[in-house]
């Protein structure tokens, strides 16, 4: 990756206060789903992806400090290799545009990217002032303003964060260790399939899902969720958002679905949203624990009891 540029920012209220980007290629694994929707706030891919290495009025102070030649230079005195983590947070704020209200939000991913901070900290002692902290993220969706919206500094991250989630990936850490009790409750849940009036167990077989994979001339089903990924509890909206990847990721395989709910009849553990998917392959499946970080999904094979398919790291 070559040493970053002053680069102009996508948008020109302020051609002197342009910020420092680093670009990064959009070929990251990262989702790629056009548009999401957020509760009714549609959500709407970037076409291109950076990180800001320095915002507007840093940088227009550096250049005026420093002059491009030696922010270069600095620079140029850093590896600027980077890497996906996975952890992402979705971002509010209300911004004036024309002196009216302009309501913003955007979808991140934080990065890893060690330059970031050295490279900062080098400029404000170039410069003899501060830069305060703040964490390395590349915008992915937006709503309201094109632009997305800056984050300065921790405190002001810390008021515009509303939630945070797991992004998919097909790099995803392995699960920890699947507790026996965990496991019992997978194996004891009732997976509903409301449009069929169907309710599955594991170990049972169903005539109402024989029947449909007779129709449908398939050969077997999945039941998978995105939701709460290695069963740790995300935010409602953060597994809505979760659950459109992954049905976007199977429509784009070709795959057909319909709407699946797994109901714990303890009670210990909410409702959650999942998907009957039809006729997928076993490396299909397992790419999909993997990018989903799950622990297990339900498998159902014509006429056979279902079972429990779990993540490669468990097997």
């Amino acid at each position: 990756m070559e040493p970053p540029a002053a680069h102009s920012s996508a948008r020109t209220l302020d051609p002197s206060g342009d910020a420092l980007l680093l670009a990064v290629a959009d070929g990251r694994d990262w989702p790629s789903t056009a548009t999401l929707d957020l509760g009714g706030t549609r959500l709407h891919r970037k076409a291109e992806l950076h990180v800001t290495l320095l915002g507007r009025e840093p940088t227009a102070s550096a250049r005026a400090k420093l002059g491009d030649a030696r922010i270069r230079a600095i620079a140029a005195t850093f590896d600027w290799r980077w890497h996906r983590t996975g952890a992402g947070s979705v971002l509010r704020k209300t911004k004036i545009e024309g002196g009216a209200p302009l309501p913003c939000t955007s979808l991140v991913e934080w990065i890893e990217l060690p330059a970031f901070s050295g490279f900062r900290m080098a400029l404000a002692e170039a410069m003899q002032m501060p830069i305060p902290d703040t964490l390395p993220h590349v915008t992915l969706y937006v709503a309201g303003d094109p632009a997305g919206i800056s984050v300065p500094d921790l405190t002001t991250l810390a008021v515009l964060r509303q939630f945070d989630l797991r992004l998919p990936r097909g790099d995803a850490p392995p699960p920890p260790a699947l507790p026996a009790a965990l496991h019992a409750a997978y194996a004891a849940a009732e997976y509903r399939i409301p449009g069929l009036s169907a309710c599955l167990h594991i170990g049972h077989s169903c005539a109402t899902l024989d029947a449909e994979l007779a129709r449908r001339n398939a050969r077997r089903a999945i039941v998978i969720t995105a939701c709460n990924p290695y069963s740790e509890t995300l935010a409602p909206a953060a597994n809505a958002l979760r659950q459109q990847w992954l049905q976007d990721e199977l429509e784009g395989a070709g795959i057909t679905t319909l709407p699946a709910e797994n109901h714990d009849p303890s009670g210990r553990w909410p409702c959650e949203p999942g998907l009957l998917a039809f006729d997928t392959s076993a490396d299909f499946d397992d790419g999909l624990l993997r990018r989903f970080e799950q622990h297990a999904i339900v498998v159902i094979e014509f006429s056979q009891p279902a079972h429990l398919l779990l993540h490669p790291s468990h097997r």
